[in-house]
């Protein structure tokens, strides 16, 4: 598990500023791409139904249709942050070529991300240039497809 440290402001922290850690447990990003495929799979099996549908029908499609976009989504920002993780606590992404000096620059650079927020598309470029990779290009896919998405 990776600790993210959070800051409560306000109520929640009995008007004070408060700091605790969250425990983040790597692994869930697939169960989110599952999950996105699943919706996916359903809102496909509705539309073979959409021609004569009834607005029932059409909510329930929207449901699954949004639900996978958000779901796709969630497994994006998972899978990097669980990169990050793993990389700072030598976790299961080990096996996936990350040197000792990659897994140090991941590291480091995961503590930066947390403490200024990057965006989703932030972390996986610093990801890649961290790691001695190029950076997709702004102007293409996958790179423009992601940003038109979150």
């Amino acid at each position: 598990m990776g600790d993210v440290s959070v800051q409560l402001i306000g109520e929640e922290a009995g008007g004070k500023i408060g700091d605790f850690v969250a425990r983040v447990k790597p692994g869930f990003a697939v169960h989110h791409l599952l999950g996105a495929q699943f919706l996916a799979q359903r809102a496909t099996a509705v539309e073979s139904r959409i021609s004569n549908a009834t607005e029932s029908l059409r909510r329930e499609h929207r449901a699954y249709v949004v639900g996978s976009v958000l779901t796709a989504t969630a497994f994006l920002e998972a899978m990097i942050n669980e990169l990050y993780i793993s990389a700072a606590e030598g976790g299961f992404y080990s096996e996936f070529a990350l040197d000792s000096r990659d897994a140090a620059a991941l590291a480091a650079a995961w503590v930066k991300a947390e403490k200024e927020r990057w965006s989703i598309l932030k972390k996986y470029q610093q990801a890649l240039e961290r790691s001695g990779h190029e950076m997709y290009a702004t102007t293409d896919s996958p790179y423009l497809d992601v940003d038109h998405l979150v």
